[in-house]
């Protein structure tokens, strides 16, 4: 009797102390399987698996990660990830990630460019939420900078990201003049217009679209390998790729032109040069701001550009064939209220009946 009551001592006590907390953990495995648009070699495959590999761990560091290539295709499998990320897989997929900084049509700096890039500052603003993304390009690209846009105070400065290159653009005829005249021209009218500023830099060909004329674009359209619609409504889309024409379209969603214009180009910016950088002195701290009605999507679009900036831009553009989702519940784990493990019940148990056995045999 005496030694059943000293037995139910200690469990009160240590119920009293360290008050058992069942966990369990919900476990998220996505299977992501991506295989190249065009052509590859198996370089470019391990390349492209060992980049994905490093822009999933930049979202979720947590994140276990297994990668395979197969009949020439890449198989990812992502263990623990959060659910508010798995939505981000997709474009980190598919993305290449090429940065070019721009000024006056010439490219100052790139991806190899860029030796630094810190984590997104998120704040919240009277017109919605506002990202900054800061990074450090290097000491040449930033000498390079200066000295191109030494006294030129006011211009515009372009960063884009995945712009579309050797290629045809059409737009619809109210882009176009946008683009043609001084609205993506920050301060200053002196500048070239964005027109001329992305065909100088990325040797494409901006024409208006019109009805009037859809015979004569389908003709200039065939000796292009890949057509860029942007705003272009009606059936134009549908006689290219029936000519075998790749066409990489963007519709008009809830946003105003200018937006339109900076998702088709991956323009951010233009930026306006401040009197402190165009005395000639470099300067390698850059950054790329955006604004979203929204805290998520200023999340989702500043850690993607994190991501991709913080690792090698993809050698070939991926596409993403099959996403696979599932989900598991770990074992129940016991936990302190400080968060430190302890023994579980069959722990507690065969303590005491150890103590039982010790006492009985001091007994």
């Amino acid at each position: 009797m005496k030694i059943t009551l000293i037995l139910i001592v200690i469990l009160i006590s240590f119920s009293m102390i360290f008050p058992l907390n069942t966990a369990s953990k919900t476990v998220n495995t996505v299977v992501i399987t991506i295989e190249a648009e065009n052509d590859s070699t198996k370089e470019d495959l391990h390349s492209s698996l060992r980049i994905l590999i490093e822009r999933i761990h930049k979202i979720s560091i947590q994140s276990g990660i297994e990668g395979e290539i197969s009949d020439k295709r890449i198989i990812l499998t992502v263990r623990d990830i959060d659910d508010n990320k798995t939505e981000l897989l997709e474009e980190l997929m598919q993305k290449k990630g090429k940065m070019y900084i721009e000024f006056q049509g010439e490219i100052i700096a790139t991806n190899s460019d860029i030796v630094r890039v810190l984590h997104p500052v998120i704040r919240e603003s009277n017109r919605g939420w506002i990202w900054q993304l800061p990074f450090r390009i290097s000491e040449d690209a930033a000498q390079r900078f200066a000295d191109a846009v030494k006294g030129k105070a006011g211009y515009p400065v372009d960063i884009f990201v995945d712009p579309p290159e050797n290629c045809l653009i059409i737009m619809n005829s109210e882009l176009y003049k946008m683009i043609s005249s001084s609205s993506f021209n920050a301060i200053t009218s002196d500048s070239l217009s964005l027109l001329d500023r992305i065909q100088k830099a990325f040797k494409v060909s901006v024409i208006s679209f019109s009805p009037e004329n859809e015979s004569e674009i389908i003709t200039l359209a065939e000796s292009s390998k890949k057509v860029v619609l942007v705003g272009v409504n009606g059936n134009l889309k549908k006689k290219l790729k029936m000519k075998g024409i790749a066409v990489v379209p963007f519709d008009e969603l809830n946003e105003n032109r200018a937006q339109l214009i900076s998702r088709a180009l991956g323009l951010y910016g233009p930026y306006s040069l401040g009197e402190g950088l165009t005395t000639g002195r470099p300067v390698m701290d850059m950054m790329i701001t955006g604004s979203t009605p929204t805290k998520e999507e200023a999340l989702k679009e500043s850690i993607i550009l994190y991501a991709m900036l913080g690792s090698k831009p993809l050698p070939i553009q991926l596409k993403i064939v099959s996403i696979g989702h599932t989900t598991t519940v770990s074992s129940l784990t016991f936990k302190a209220p400080n968060g430190k493990r302890i023994c579980g019940v069959g722990s507690l148990m065969l303590m005491s009946m150890l103590l039982l056995v010790i006492l009985r045999r001091g007994h």
